[in-house]
């Protein structure tokens, strides 16, 4: 079984550091009365034993009538309690995969044989940046989510041309450092997004952050990223689908 650091399994033990309702080996519901809004329903299904364990807001919980639910005769399950959260009128967002370096990993040196150059990008690199982000695709930049101003970011530049890019910026006050990926459609299968990985690891490891990645769990091309990068799957992510601007406009009036 894979062991994650420190930093990475206590930062997951927040969300469900509440109180236990209900539990048995493939379900946990924990009310935490501390989940803001963006959280008010936080699911996550760990890889290692394939748990799911689901926190609700206090105000979900008695939306869900989660009293009932513990008396309740029959066994729990994670579809019902799906179904129970829709009909409350919370939709979930698409899960995510969450993948960490292993315990002990250590990033490995770049090879003198490998093509290009992978070097820190600074903000004298925006006309560089830019005529990168304009050979991307719209929805290739919104999946990645790279940005020259994020915390660092790090680039792979061949015959004076950016081809691939990555950015990172810790995560929700943690010592977590979550990150991005983008390599231009014509310019993959070299091993550019693996070798920026692993150039962020070291960089973040001397500032004592663990990387973090996340991508949906239909993302093909990300998930194969992750491995061949040498990262493992923590487990999947979830939480209520933000608002739409619009929905927030109209809610307003």
């Amino acid at each position: 079984m894979t062991r994650f650091s420190h930093a990475v399994t206590e930062f997951w033990k927040q969300p469900f550091a509440g109180r236990l309702t209900y539990s048995d080996q493939r379900l946990s519901l924990i009310v935490n009365p501390t989940l803001d809004e963006g959280e008010r329903v936080t699911v996550l299904r760990t890889a290692s034993d394939s748990h799911t364990a689901i926190a609700l807001s206090a105000e979900v919980a008695d939306a869900l009538e989660c009293d009932g639910t513990r008396t309740d005769s029959s066994p729990l399950d994670e579809a019902r309690v799906r179904s129970a959260l829709a009909e409350a009128g919370v939709q979930l967002h698409g899960a995510d995969n969450l993948y960490y370096f292993p315990e002990g990993y250590e990033a490995e040196a770049e090879t003198a044989s490998a093509p290009g150059i992978v070097r820190q990008l600074t903000a004298g690199d925006r006309e560089l940046f830019e005529a990168f982000e304009a050979r991307a695709s719209e929805q290739d930049r919104d999946d990645a989510q790279v940005d020259l101003e994020d915390w660092a970011a790090f680039g792979v530049i061949v015959e004076d041309r950016l081809v691939s890019a990555a950015s990172t910026y810790p995560w929700r006050g943690s010592t977590l450092a979550d990150f991005g990926v983008l390599t231009l459609t014509d310019e993959r299968g070299h091993g550019y997004g693996r070798r920026l990985v692993r150039a962020m690891a070291g960089h973040a490891s001397d500032l004592g952050l663990e990387l973090q990645y996340r991508c949906q769990v239909d993302n093909a091309a990300s998930n194969a990223l992750a491995a061949a990068a040498g990262l493992r799957l923590f487990g999947q992510w979830e939480v209520p689908t933000p608002p739409r601007d619009d929905d927030a406009d109209s809610s307003a009036d």
